[in-house]
């Protein structure tokens, strides 16, 4: 039976980004976490490739100033934690990174990172036909804004209605993108916002924005919180996630056929943050057998609370011969020899079958350039109703 959520328990009242227990840590107590962090990432370590261990984390706070806690090849191997077991992460790295395994069971921990990977403020002036928002920064979150600014790129901007500053409910996740900041004066910074969706299928929402809202930006640039790679048949139970700076949650390829139960990702009780992720929530791509999730909470995500699916092609082009151009946006899991079947874009339809007679994985430079003019194109195709019309 699935538990009822108590959603009193996950609101915004807090006056900090911690909570009063780790907002009283001295110095000495972090110095003391990141020796404890070093050695439990020494010990996991050093469980890569055993089979049939079983590893109990002591309760009490791990803070990783470098790298992530690893496990790597192992089959059968059980890691027992419990809710006084705090992992704290100091950089934007993955916190917990887990690869190659089989038939294990891990659980029993918290996942935070410090600083929280983003900022908030209050709406102090809006002007919508400029798009331009003037707002302050929220007092615990200016040293990290500062920091950022300077290499601030483009990002996702999220209203939040404040209601007697009690649990702001968000209200728009897609007013476009957050284009500059600039400062005023003081702590009074406008925020020029664009309204260029950034795809061809999203659809831009305005929202109405008041004087007393609140915001929230997601920093984006970071690594996955919790990096599940070519596992099968594993059981991830009671991990709870307060922040990420990407997705809380990514499993990519293998087996799959992986149980996650008892899992959160909800802002941090006691605090004032205003969302959990800068972006997915759970995020799976690319797996054999797919998750199977239970009496767990996905909440303020700033993008997909979940998201699930194998890759994803376009035709590109067509020719004379009946050869075409695809192209596969995120991964592609196909070599020379594969057969395909290509389906209408809105019908399901199936339009026809093929062979791939040859295929070409773009690196990361290349993809920057050449696959920017790829996604032009694809975009272009959508709005002239190309896939619509293919046959």
């Amino acid at each position: 039976m699935v538990n009822p959520i108590d959603h009193s328990i996950h609101r915004a009242t807090g006056e900090h980004p911690y909570p009063p227990e780790m907002m009283a840590h001295t110095e000495a107590d972090r110095q003391a976490q990141r020796e404890a962090g070093r050695k439990l990432q020494e010990e996991l370590r050093a469980l890569s490739g055993c089979s049939g261990r079983t590893y109990t984390v002591a309760p009490g706070y791990y803070r990783i100033e470098k790298g992530s806690l690893e496990l790597s090849g192992i089959d059968r191997v059980r890691i027992i934690g419990n809710r006084d077991v705090h992992i704290i992460m100091e950089t934007f790295a993955t916190a917990l990174q887990v690869e190659g395994a089989k038939d294990c069971r891990i659980g029993g921990l918290s996942i935070d990172y410090d600083p929280v990977p983003g900022f908030q403020g209050t709406v102090e002036r809006y002007h919508p036909e400029k798009d331009e928002l003037f707002v302050s920064i929220d007092g615990d979150y200016r040293d990290f804004f500062f920091k950022v600014l300077p290499a601030f790129r483009r990002s996702r901007i999220w209203f939040f209605e404040a209601e007697a500053n009690e649990n702001p409910v968000p209200f728009s996740s897609n007013h476009g993108m957050l284009d500059a900041v600039e400062q005023v004066g003081g702590n009074l910074f406008r925020l020029t916002i664009s309204k260029i969706a950034q795809g061809p299928f999203l659809q831009v929402y305005t929202p109405d924005i008041h004087v007393g809202d609140k915001f929230a930006v997601p920093v984006v640039g970071g690594n996955v919180a919790v990096r599940i790679t070519d596992t099968e048949n594993c059981s991830f139970e009671d991990i709870t996630v307060f922040s990420s700076p990407a997705f809380s949650f990514c499993e990519t390829f293998g087996k799959g056929n992986n149980r996650y139960t008892r899992i959160r990702l909800i802002r941090r009780p006691d605090t004032d943050r205003l969302f959990v992720s800068a972006s997915d929530g759970f995020h799976s791509i690319g797996v054999e057998h797919g998750a199977t999730i239970e009496d767990s909470e996905f909440s303020y995500t700033t993008d997909d609370l979940f998201n699930a699916h194998n890759f994803l092609g376009f035709v590109l082009d067509k020719e004379k011969d009946r050869s075409c151009l695809l192209v596969f946006p995120c991964h592609q899991d196909l070599e020379r020899g594969s057969r395909i079947h290509i389906y209408d874009f809105e019908t399901t339809e199936i339009k026809g079958t093929g062979t791939i007679a040859a295929a070409e994985r773009l690196n990361t430079a290349e993809w920057r350039t050449r696959g920017a003019d790829f996604r032009q194109e694809l975009i272009d195709h959508y709005k002239a109703g190309a896939f619509r019309s293919f046959d």
